[in-house]
């Protein structure tokens, strides 16, 4: 029976181990025939615990402990393709949730050992792979709810090698540590810190992680606010020779009616065309008038039904720089959502100016179902990958509060609105 209980107790460790480093993968990263090469590994996996059942005593459980994470690296290259680094990691966490639940099983074990004294033997062999295995569930669904499907879910994640370097170097520096003090201490400190320690340790590089991810995101923010503004200077002096051709091409058109060389009709289309490049949205402000512009293209393009009435003039406090991170986020949300609605449903309306001793300025647009709208005031993503979505809102509100304003973004009757309300200066 001991034998057979070993077997098992082998058999949850590199099950728990590997299980998981795979919750960690991203689901894009799976092989095909995902569900078949795992079950394969599960099989492979039994066929080592039952051989090696026999030699997790000192001086071999080391090298047993070192086949077993090795094996998992096979297991989880089998099943995934991730890259090397990312890989190393979520191997490396396995390893460190499987010492946690190994430590959290054997803790109580070890704290009321009178209790205790029947489990693994006689008719209670089966007690302590069962705990073991209860540990390890619960212990990854736990973890999977505050920090693992993050992670998951954010396929571009790559930690950085330095910070996997110290990680592992940590990690490794207090296990030899333990080994040599595990004679010291009492068992049930020793699994006490040891599983501390690894819980600990996947929390800390989850929250470099995740700040790691907000930097690079606002990083990114920056450089798409920048390849903004110089795209709307670009479009802005396009537009303004537009303007000049299109003014002599009229001149031109008027020349050609009165000496009748074409009919009537040719005229007109080409009038009709000239006016269609000449009339582009004035407000009084040439940076939202190129903002409002080529929104209008690009309603026109998606069949979005817009109307823009907007003061320009009245924003003449903001930078350009901000101006084109406001309507630009603000402009290609409601897009966005306008898409997926029908072609006769999808309306949006831009307008702006003075009311009062205050200067508001309003986007609304149509859409299905609400928004929910989260504790800081930001409407949440509705995208998988939470840490690489929602920043244009939040940019949103950083930008009217650089102004001493405020944003209010409200959901209902199926209307979405982002009303921003400046003091007037």
């Amino acid at each position: 029976m001991l034998s057979t209980g070993n077997f098992l107790l082998y058999l949850v460790f590199m099950n728990v181990q590997a299980a998981a480093a795979i919750a960690y993968a991203n689901p894009e990263s799976r092989r095909s025939r995902f569900r078949l090469r795992y079950g394969l590994c599960v099989l492979l996996s039994a066929a080592f615990s039952f051989l090696t059942r026999g030699v997790w005593d000192r001086p071999l459980q080391f090298l047993a402990t070192t086949a077993m994470f090795l094996l998992t690296i096979a297991w989880y290259r089998f099943c995934c393709k991730d890259r090397p680094l990312r890989s190393a990691y979520n191997i490396f966490s396995g390893f460190l949730i499987r010492l946690a639940a190994s430590s959290l099983a054997n803790f109580p074990l070890y704290l009321f050992p009178e209790a205790t004294m029947g489990m693994g033997t006689g008719a209670n062999w089966l007690l302590i792979p069962f705990t073991h295995l209860l540990c390890g569930v619960l212990l990854l669904l736990l973890l999977d709810a505050f920090m693992i499907r993050e992670i998951r879910n954010n396929r571009d994640f790559v930690p950085g090698f330095s910070q996997f370097l110290v990680m592992m170097l940590l990690v490794s520096s207090l296990l030899a540590y333990l080994g040599y003090t595990n004679n010291s201490v009492s068992q049930p400190v020793f699994f006490a810190i040891r599983g501390g320690f690894c819980l600990l340790m996947l929390t800390v590089f989850y929250q470099a992680w995740k700040q790691a991810c907000v930097l690079a995101q606002h990083a990114l923010e920056k450089r798409i606010d920048e390849e903004k503004l110089r795209y709307y200077t670009d479009l802005g002096d396009v537009i303004q020779a537009m303007n000049i051709k299109a003014h002599d091409l009229r001149h031109q058109i008027r020349a050609l009616e009165a000496g009748s060389i074409v009919t009537d009709s040719v005229i007109t289309d080409l009038t009709d065309a000239v006016t269609n490049y000449e009339d582009y949205i004035q407000t009084g402000n040439p940076t939202v008038d190129v903002l409002l512009t080529d929104a209008a293209l690009r309603c026109k393009r998606e069949e979005i039904d817009a109307d823009f009435r907007v003061d320009g003039t009245c924003l003449s406090f903001m930078e350009a720089s901000d101006l084109n991170a406001l309507f630009g986020n603000a402009v290609d949300n409601a897009i966005e959502c306008l898409k997926t609605l029908p072609k006769e449903e999808r309306f949006f309306w831009i307008n702006s100016g003075r009311t009062g001793d205050f200067i508001r300025l309003r986007f609304e647009n149509r859409l299905t179902g609400l928004v929910q709208i989260s504790e800081s005031g930001t409407p949440k993503t509705t995208k998988p990958d939470t840490l690489s979505h929602g920043y244009g809102t939040q940019s949103i509100l950083t930008i009217a509060r650089k102004y001493d304003g405020h944003a209010v973004f409200t959901s209902d009757d199926g209307l979405f609105s982002v009303c921003i309300v400046f003091p007037h200066v």
